[in-house]
């Protein structure tokens, strides 16, 4: 044994020099060779250990190679099989009771890192930049309903998941994964979050929604809407709520919402909505290839323009153009000036 560890260097040398300590190799460690028989080995090898048997393997052959022994101690085919034990991952509950019991931040931390990267701590720890890449999933979570949809806000670092079970669910996306339930009668259509995110609005195809605080499950102020609701689209500068339905009513709100501010209509449904960022124009359109812009200052209707086949139309995050795209190919940007509408590019 002590020859073999002479040969090596560096990171071998490390790995042989702690393998040679084991215990198992007691029993032949002060034994000439040729005193060294099979039951010695086996003595060696009772206990099972991995490690014991794949070194003990190499050292068997490296005598044999040096002609040191003139036939093997232990023919090859009945050496005793390397039984690895079953691995598994530790599991949630476990790594909150390891969490919860670390006093070292720095520690806690990087437990808390492995957990989210799902990795050990060894190749945790071993980590460079190389190793990592963009665009790749970071995080994932199951959510006992049958989804409807799911929304985010980046600055309260919170995910928003709704079922057809009119649940809302709000989550946390740390290692425990932990969420906030909130409920509400009717099947969810959709769910954003508002102002600061601190809020949620919900709202369902009945016409029914409300707002719920992050920590109550109940909505602390709910309405209800004469048509179905589609979709939703809020104005976070002056709180204001806008709704629209495929049979073609646009419908602005604010809370209360005992009644809606105004009211427009486009003919042959809405598909979608979109709001200037100065919120001065509301654009509609439908998929009957009709949109429509009307002013938020007084309420008038503006311009009027079609797009064959139109699947969609957006305001430019500048306010000054607007976007149309269809489902022929076509795509069309539209210049909004004071008065007075451009045709596309």
């Amino acid at each position: 044994m002590e020859q073999i560890v002479k040969e090596k260097n560096e990171e071998t040398l490390r790995r042989w020099t702690i393998a040679i300590d084991d215990e198992n190799f007691d029993c032949i460690r002060n034994l000439t060779l040729i005193e060294t028989r099979a039951d010695h080995f086996l003595a060696a090898l009772e206990n099972r250990k991995v490690s014991t048997n794949v070194y003990l393997r190499r050292i068997h052959n490296y005598a044999l190679d040096m002609d040191w022994l003139l036939k093997p101690v232990i023919p090859k085919r009945q050496w005793p099989k390397v039984r690895h034990k079953s691995k598994r991952a530790i599991t949630k509950e476990e790594h909150v009771r390891i969490v919860e019991r670390e006093k070292n931040s720095e520690k806690r931390a990087f437990y808390e890192l492995c957990w989210h990267l799902g990795g050990s701590q060894g190749d945790v720890a071993k980590l460079t930049t190389e190793d990592t890449r963009t665009g790749g999933r970071i995080r994932s979570f199951r959510d006992p309903g049958q989804l409807s949809g799911a929304t985010f806000v980046t600055a309260a670092h919170k995910i928003v998941t709704w079922d057809k079970g009119g649940i809302v669910r709000l989550w946390n996306p740390s290692p425990k994964g932990d969420f906030h339930q909130l409920t509400h009668n009717g099947e969810i259509e959709g769910a954003e979050f508002f102002g600061d995110g601190s809020n949620i609005l919900a709202w369902s195809a009945d016409g029914s929604g409300g707002i719920w605080s992050l920590d109550n499950s109940q909505p602390f102020l709910t309405f209800k809407s004469r048509e179905p609701i589609s979709g939703m689209v809020l104005n976070p500068i002056k709180r204001e709520f806008f709704s629209y339905n495929s049979e073609g009513t646009i419908r602005m709100w604010r809370p209360p919402f005992d009644e809606s501010l105004w009211n427009f209509d486009l003919p042959g449904g809405v598909g979608g909505i979109s709001l200037t960022a100065d919120n001065s124009y509301l654009l509609a359109w439908n998929r009957n290839g009709l949109g429509m812009i009307w002013s938020l200052l007084d309420g008038h209707k503006i311009y009027e323009f079609r797009e064959f086949e139109m699947v969609g139309a957006k305001f430019a995050p500048s306010g000054s153009n607007f976007l149309t795209w269809s489902a022929t190919g076509n795509v069309s940007v539209y210049s909004l000036s004071v008065n007075k509408f451009s045709r596309p590019w």
